[in-house]
């Protein structure tokens, strides 16, 4: 059987060499926004190695662009930058927590488990009367119905309390989740008359007092606030961070991720990885010191 000419084989030798070099982020993009196979161009200066491509990959990197590009990964840079403080940050709080809840942990199970007994008995008690508040509920629900008015009223508050939740849930604020959703319900009540306080009154005196809260339990709470409020920092910085490097370099998204791919590949394997032409590798070689200072970009 003939064999095949190496000069065949080659290219996806390479690229397979190019993917095992390249950083876990770039193999992730590899196949979205550029060709794989390129020409191996031998250059007598420095080998085959370069690996260049003939001809550019969309739109050429060139001398301005690149200038471009390098300002446009600064910002994004920057916003990883601050991206990893937040993370850290965030490290910080669980070790927080962790310190505050282990020498406590018996105490907080304890009143975990009373806590829930408590709202267990308080739900019990609740529930056997809500035949009688879902009637009243409908009587009031069908007065509020038949009162432009209060009906207008009613989807107000509905539409102001729905925006409040949504925009929580994008968050993922939790905490403000649930206080949107008691408020709405508590004024959703009161337009309609509904009273449940002599309810919630029986039903602390068949189950008494709830059980006293932790101190500690407060301060982990707390803790867990800030924690919501990193994560949600962290998203808007992950959000933002490819779309302000564009802005900067005066690209849209998608010629800004092409060039900034073309870096990607450039810094994980230092050669043209088949999809640089000559000129755009010996552009990045270059600039290879202003590239490892806004590698946090790439």
């Amino acid at each position: 059987m003939p064999q095949i000419p190496m000069s065949i084989r080659r290219p996806a030798v390479l690229v397979a060499a190019l993917l095992a070099l390249a950083p876990t982020g770039a193999q992730a993009q590899f196949g979205s926004l550029l060709k794989k196979v390129g020409e191996k161009a031998v250059d007598k200066a420095t080998g085959a190695e370069d690996k260049v491509a003939k001809n550019p990959n969309g739109a050429e990197l060139t001398d301005d662009a690149l200038g471009r590009l390098l300002k446009g990964l600064a910002v994004t840079a920057e916003k990883m930058g601050q991206r990893e403080e937040l993370q850290q940050q965030l490290q910080a709080k669980d070790g927080e927590a962790r310190a505050l809840r282990e020498p406590n942990e018996t105490a907080i199970r304890s009143w975990e488990r009373a806590s829930s007994d408590w709202q267990g008995c308080v739900s019990n008690a609740l529930s056997k009367g809500s035949k009688a508040r879902d009637a009243q509920a409908q009587s009031a629900m069908m007065k509020v119905m038949a009162d432009p008015k209060k009906q207008q009223a009613y989807a107000q508050l509905t539409q102001k309390y729905s925006a409040a939740q949504q925009a929580a849930m994008q968050a993922g604020d939790t905490a403000k989740l649930n206080e949107a959703s008691r408020t709405m319900i508590a004024e959703l009540n009161k337009l309609m008359g509904i009273d449940l306080s002599a309810d919630s009154a029986k039903a602390r005196a068949t189950c008494g007092a709830e059980p006293r809260k932790l101190a500690v339990m407060t301060q982990l709470e707390t803790l867990e606030r800030q924690r919501d409020t990193l994560q949600v920092r962290v998203r808007d910085l992950e959000a933002t961070a490819q779309t302000a490097g564009a802005k900067a370099a005066g690209m849209d998204l998608a010629d800004f991720a092409l060039q900034r791919e073309k870096a990607t590949t450039f810094l994980g394997s230092g050669n043209g990885g088949g999809i640089l032409t000559r000129d755009e590798l010996n552009r990045l070689r270059a600039k290879r010191a202003e590239l490892e200072k806004v590698k946090k970009a790439l």
